[in-house]
């Protein structure tokens, strides 16, 4: 019979990494000393190699700028205003993304953000006043040099799932 602790126990480590890092940092610990209590625990099978390459992921994502990781702009399906909405449609079914920025001239005006869920439960998919108005959200916009802690916490704090990546003129670079 396996005990609910043991059985549990990694999944708790993962889930309060986070408390326990801000008491490490609260004491001033500093990351080396973080690593290397990771390292004595990998070594003493209380932390197995899944936890120590989740936790080296952590460190890692300070030094990660967004723009490392985006969906770069040339790979980015775009829904425009002049396109009908049976050209939405098709565009939607064809590619199967969940999110689509939607855009004016170019992919450097993004108006919105059209999110496919909300799409799919419209009675009237026909018109785009009614798409723009009950399928578009707001879009939020990052920096490319970001990077991909803050914008974690960001999304998450907003309860955003995409993010418009911007280089320094304001044009696109990418999505997140």
């Amino acid at each position: 019979v396996l005990n609910f602790y043991h059985f549990f126990h990694p999944l708790f480590f993962i889930l309060t990494l986070p408390v326990q890092m801000k008491t490490f940092f609260e004491d001033n610990v500093s990351e080396e000393d973080i690593r290397e209590m990771i390292s004595v625990g990998s070594e003493s099978g209380n932390i197995k190699q899944a936890q120590t390459e989740m936790i080296e992921n952590v460190f890692e994502m300070d030094d990660i700028s967004i723009e490392e990781i985006c969906t770069h702009r040339s790979d980015v399906i775009c829904l425009y205003l002049d396109e009908t909405p049976d050209q939405w449609r098709t565009l939607i079914h064809d590619n199967r993304h969940t999110f689509y920025p939607v855009c004016g001239e170019d992919e450097d005006d993004i108006r919105g953000v059209l999110d496919t869920r909300d799409y799919f439960r419209l009675q009237d998919d026909t018109n785009q006043d009614v798409i723009i108005n009950k399928a578009m959200d707001e879009p939020y916009f990052e920096a490319e040099s970001t990077k991909i802690d803050h914008l974690f916490r960001e999304m998450t704090s907003r309860k955003n799932y995409f993010s418009i990546v911007l280089d320094e003129y304001g044009g696109m670079t990418g999505i997140c």
